[in-house]
């Protein structure tokens, strides 16, 4: 079970760096273009999947820019998840194929190396909501219920 920091405190904690994460080519290797095809097209493997309702790479990285920029983080042991509630619908997720529900929130994941960050919308309807561990606001995390 990790720690849950609002935007502030994540910042203050140094969890969170957002500099030059506008730079980023998120589709520059191999890992990468993986998972932005995994989260922006039908899937096609078995489990549970979410993609972006808009497939575009501009989206993609717009809506990971804003994770960074404003949401709160999930850190467990030396990862550290992003969440970012953004507020309207913003993809769906399967399971082996078949629609589920519709996502309002962004997830990013391994944000502190630039070879594997990415992206995925999540439903807000499965999460937690926690208290920060530092200064006690009620925040949305990325802990399935």
């Amino acid at each position: 079970m990790g720690k849950h920091y609002c935007h502030k405190c994540s910042l203050k904690l140094g969890y969170l760096n957002s500099n030059g994460v506008d730079k980023l080519n998120l589709t520059g290797s191999t890992y990468l273009l993986e998972k932005y095809i995994k989260h922006t097209l039908p899937p096609t493997k078995s489990g549970l999947i979410s993609i972006f309702s808009d497939p575009t790479y501009e989206n993609y990285k717009n809506s990971t820019v804003n994770a960074l920029a404003s949401g709160s983080t999930v850190v467990n042991n030396s990862q550290i998840d992003v969440v970012w509630f953004s507020n309207q619908a913003n993809g769906i997720s399967f399971i082996n194929g078949v629609p589920q529900n519709n996502t309002d929130v962004v997830k990013t994941v391994l944000h502190h190396d630039a070879t594997k960050i990415h992206s995925f919308p999540v439903d807000s309807a499965d999460l937690i909501t926690k208290n920060c561990d530092d200064c006690g606001i009620n925040i949305l995390t990325g802990t399935t219920k």
